[in-house]
């Protein structure tokens, strides 16, 4: 389902609402949402949103009764359904322009920020949940830039209503642009209309060549974000619905986007090979390569560079991770100056799929021995583990002839803390 299309009963869900806001006021103090579990409301807002919560809901009450005399007249009119729904108040925060960017461990390069759409998804968990409508099985909201700068609380949060049947809920986030997403969207959608709760946007992917030909290319690859509602150690968790819950603001979902591209940072340096039994020595390209042997022997560009997972880490840690397929391809950059030849720093970015354990092939010529011929060799540095998402490794590559090199890596910050000044 597209939009705001999920389910809704008005008179039941101000009642739910209603009924929220009053547990709300049964706390005796509240905290910043800063927590993945939950968030609590301004103390302002509770205390108008019980006054209005409970005006209105009378009101409701009212029409409702007067209404429900009429529900068998002539006219054909019917007394509303109480399906059971409940309203939840998602809390979703994404990255902010100075946050997109990951600390530099060498010299800082200009990234920016440019995303106008946010995809929200929900679905119900297979388990438990077969009574669920086909309809409701999963469903999707779009929110624009604009609506959620505007809708921003104090506390930089972004509040989602969503109205839901009893059962195991799951929720996904991602930011794009939308000319660029055109594909991303679709598979967003195609799941959004699918009625097999063994489907399941957890496995939605994104290709490499994602905004490819953009102008500001490097701005919209980095601002993808993407994020899950999750327990303090980042796995996917469960958010029950119960027929008649007894809510606090705390119990309400929170989910954070974070950056989803990794960097990666090749710095090369040939110049303490001269003066020893090799000349001429260089670099002359080299090639990021993931595990999709299809895509690395693709001749086609548009399929060699493969793709990446919106949610790699849900693919770690699990039996069946190796049997997962890999998605990363590669891509090759030829250094056609002399000067990056013998001394360079390139960037490439990508969409890690979990399962991929990269590796970077670097081309060497030489000159051995005094030959006036060129010996062309290649040096390969394989990554130990699968990338992770928003985290930037630099390889620091000295070379000193063809038996001799010496390959530095440094990670300098995982995800969990790279995206918070």
């Amino acid at each position: 389902m597209t939009g705001y299309s999920i389910k809704t009963n008005s008179l039941n869900n101000t009642l739910n609402r209603a009924n929220l806001f009053a547990a709300i006021r049964k706390r005796t103090g509240s905290s910043p949402r800063g927590g993945w579990e939950g968030a609590s409301a301004p103390a302002g807002w509770m205390v108008a949103s019980i006054l209005v919560g409970r005006v209105v809901a009378s009101f409701l009450l009212f029409l409702s009764l007067s209404f429900s005399s009429c529900s068998t007249d002539d006219d054909g009119g019917t007394t509303p359904v109480d399906d059971g729904r409940q309203t939840v108040q998602l809390y979703l925060s994404v990255p902010s322009s100075n946050a997109t960017r990951i600390g530099d461990p060498g010299q800082a390069v200009p990234e920016g920020e440019d995303w106008d759409k946010i995809a929200v998804m929900i679905e119900y968990a297979p388990e438990d949940n077969t009574d669920i409508p086909n309809e409701d099985k999963h469903s999707v909201i779009y929110v624009t830039k604009e609506d959620y700068v505007k809708g921003l609380d104090d506390n930089g949060y972004y509040w989602i209503t969503l109205n839901l049947l009893p059962g195991t809920v799951h929720f996904y986030g991602v930011t794009y642009s939308e000319i660029c997403g055109t594909e991303l969207e679709g598979d967003i959608e195609k799941i959004a209309n699918s009625p097999d709760l063994n489907e399941s946007f957890a496995n939605l992917e994104i290709s490499n060549d994602y905004a490819m030909n953009d102008e500001a290319h490097v701005a919209k690859f980095l601002s993808v974000a993407t994020g899950f509602y999750q327990d303090e150690s980042g796995n996917l968790k469960d958010f029950v619905v119960e027929p008649n819950p007894d809510w606090t603001a705390e119990d309400m979902p929170t989910m954070r986007l974070t950056r989803l591209a990794a960097k990666i940072d090749i710095q090369w340096d040939a110049q303490e090979a001269y003066g020893s039994a090799y000349s001429d020595i260089k670099v002359t390209g080299f090639t990021f390569s993931g595990d999709n042997a299809e895509a690395n022997n693709s001749t086609d560009e548009n399929e060699k560079s493969g793709s990446g997972r919106l949610f790699p880490f849900l693919t770690l840690g699990k039996d069946n991770a190796t049997q997962l397929t890999p998605l990363s391809g590669s891509k090759t950059f030829i250094n056609q100056t002399p000067i990056s030849q013998r001394n360079g720093r390139v960037y490439h970015y990508v969409y890690p799929d979990g399962v991929s354990t990269p590796k970077v092939t670097f081309n060497i010529t030489a000159k051995e021995n005094g030959s006036t011929t060129n010996v062309d060799k290649n040096y390969t540095y394989t990554f130990k583990d699968p990338l992770q998402k928003a985290t930037w490794y630099k390889i620091r590559t000295y070379i000193n002839g063809f038996t001799n090199q010496e390959t530095n890596i440094i990670t300098p910050e995982g995800p969990e803390t790279v995206e918070t000044e």
